[in-house]
């Protein structure tokens, strides 16, 4: 059976129209599924289970003030020690010279010492006196010769001393001074001086 060309326009309108209205209509929102984050479990830190041991209080120290030093002045004395003279003949009584003979003493070789004293008391005195030898930057003497006890008139005098001191060298000269001692009515040794209170001492050598 044929149908008519205006029934089969009439069909396609609608089919026509039908499509149109489902394109006009709302397409349906799907919701996004939810995207899952996998939880990854972290390791507890390393001491976190430990127990931290209770710490005692610490004792606080209230500070101490320290009190403030006044600066003292220290007046520092300078002490000088006074030289000790040594102990010499009464004031009136000196020695103004000692002669050495020989001049050049040998080893083994005494020697004679000739002293001048000078008296200026006015009256003649009595001492027993010597010889004492030093060596150099020695304090004990190296040797002396025997006391001698003398009358010395005033003015000046010569008195020889007992030559019985001599010491032997083999391998160089030596050098010594002489000086001349007295010994008191205390038994104390003292030293002549010159008047101007200088040591009279005389140097002298004794060579091989």
């Amino acid at each position: 059976m044929r149908i008519p060309i205006r029934y089969a326009r009439a069909v396609m309108i609608i089919l026509i129209g039908g499509l149109a209205l489902g394109a006009c209509r709302p397409t349906a929102q799907v919701p996004p599924a939810p995207i899952t984050t996998p939880t990854i479990p972290l390791p507890a830190p390393i001491g976190a289970l430990a127990t931290t041991p209770a710490l005692p209080p610490i004792e606080t120290v209230a500070p101490v003030e320290t009190p403030t030093l006044t600066p003292s002045v220290v007046v520092t004395a300078t002490i000088r020690r006074s030289a000790t003279p040594a102990p010499s003949a009464p004031s009136g009584v000196y020695v103004t010279a000692i002669k050495i003979e020989p001049q050049s003493v040998k080893s083994n070789e005494m020697p004679q010492f000739t002293v001048t004293f000078l008296n200026t008391t006015g009256q003649t005195t009595k001492y027993r006196w010597f010889i004492k030898i030093f060596a150099p930057d020695q304090t004990p003497s190296f040797g002396e010769t025997p006391k001698i006890e003398s009358d010395i008139p005033p003015g000046t005098s010569q008195l020889k001393a007992l030559s019985e001191w001599r010491t032997q060298t083999f391998f160089g000269c030596l050098f010594f001074t002489a000086r001349v001692f007295w010994v008191d009515a205390d038994n104390q040794v003292r030293e002549f001086l010159k008047p101007d209170r200088v040591n009279p001492g005389a140097g002298f050598n004794v060579c091989p």
